[in-house]
């Protein structure tokens, strides 16, 4: 069989090429937000037990918005709440036109003597341009009211680089 027939069989048959993986880049992400709301869902007066939803802009690395359900307990002698559980999704956009959608796993705490927030986060998955994100970072800041408040993030990401 001449080899110009072999090779146009398997140019024919042979898989499509398909694209590697993309570049994946770590860098620092930091920036500001501010809590619009968290509405309660729930809340149990005899354990402490308080759930809500909330909804927070960001603006820095990330610039967009979040949902987020918040589970926490609440001592009713000091009025902190330990927050045992925050599940927020933020859908936007970085500085270099990378878009798409983050999921967070947050922890932490809020002092009610100085309304002081602090959460540690996982990335725990990205959509879009951030399919296959990770990282880590801290959010602290202040509560200006029962929900609502401002402060910064900072922390360390690893995402797919930008598809020239």
């Amino acid at each position: 069989m001449p080899v110009a027939i072999v090779v146009a069989l398997l140019l024919l048959f042979a898989p499509p090429a398909s694209a590697g993986e993309s570049r994946m880049i770590t860098e620092p992400t930091n920036g500001g937000w501010t809590n619009e709301l968290c509405a309660p869902d729930y809340f149990d007066p005899d354990t402490g037990k308080v759930d809500c939803w909330g909804a927070t802009q960001f603006v820095g690395t990330w610039t967009g918005h979040t949902i987020a359900h918040v589970q926490g307990q609440l001592d009713s002698a000091t009025g902190d709440i330990r927050i045992d559980r925050i599940d927020e999704f933020f859908i936007g956009m970085a500085p270099d036109g990378s878009h798409g959608t983050l999921h967070f796993l947050n922890r932490g705490y809020l002092d009610a003597s100085d309304r002081v927030l602090y959460l540690e986060s996982d990335i725990l998955q990205g959509t879009g341009d951030w399919a296959g994100a990770t990282g880590k970072f801290v959010f602290d800041g202040f509560m200006t009211g029962p929900a609502t408040g401002w402060g910064g993030w900072h922390g360390e990401w690893t995402r797919p680089a930008k598809k020239s």
